[in-house]
């Protein structure tokens, strides 16, 4: 039998409905759309579903978010740093960050609400940096890739495609989309830095994006050699 929750984890991060399938191998989470408190009135029928473990969906190690929410900068150097918003309530505290810091140093920290502590750094994979988000037991919360120009961005029980909207001459594109199979979940806008999610995005992919749309990957800025023909 299904049953539809109202899931909130710590503060809010948007609403949704989700259903829990009893299957063989564990339970099934769909996300069925985003919907109003005081009404309850469910709102569009699959945004998302993820075949997850018993555990991982009773835990609240997982985080949605559904609207507009913005970065808003609070100081150069004492944490922290950046606070994304939405709707006056804190989604994530971060601290500095940088082409550097996030692919050769220290990765940048993040304090959720509700106490938990992500980082986002970067994992050696196949002679390339790879950025990924892991939290304070070390386990991924995301890892991104990139394939045919488009970038990749996955996690334990998510996956989705970050894509420019706009291909500007020089420098990055300001505007991307982020999608899963041809669903749009949201709008990733470089600057402002913001998202815009229409059906329910992971927390930490909203947070990957904001590093893919800024600094891109490692491996698109070194030197191609081209290869000749003997």
């Amino acid at each position: 039998m299904s049953s539809v929750e109202d899931v909130r984890c710590g503060r809010k991060w948007g609403t949704f409905g989700v259903a829990i399938h009893e299957t063989p191998n564990g339970r099934c989470r769909e996300v069925l759309g985003a919907f109003d408190r005081e009404t309850s009135a469910l709102g569009e029928v699959h945004l998302m579903t993820a075949a997850v473990s018993p555990q991982a969906a009773a835990s609240n190690d997982a985080f949605w978010l559904v609207g507009k929410a913005t970065v808003r900068r609070l100081r150069r150097w004492k944490f922290p740093v950046f606070e994304l918003e939405q709707d006056g309530e804190v989604l994530a505290q971060m601290g500095r960050t940088g082409w550097i810091k996030v692919y050769l140093g220290t990765g940048q920290r993040v304090e959720l609400p509700n106490g938990d502590r992500w980082t986002i750094r970067s994992i050696g994979i196949g002679g390339t940096f790879s950025p990924i988000i892991v939290d304070s037991s070390g386990r991924k919360v995301a890892l991104a890739g990139m394939s045919h120009g488009t970038y990749g961005i996955n996690g334990k029980d998510y996956s989705c495609v970050l894509a420019p909207v706009d291909e500007p001459m020089i420098g990055r594109a300001n505007t991307w989309k982020l999608n899963r199979f041809d669903d749009d979940l949201a709008s990733i806008t470089r600057y402002p830095l913001s998202v815009d999610a229409s059906r329910p995005v992971h927390l930490g992919a909203v947070l990957m994006s904001f590093v893919l749309v800024r600094y891109g990957l490692p491996e698109e800025s070194m030197p191609r050699i081209p290869a000749f023909r003997w």
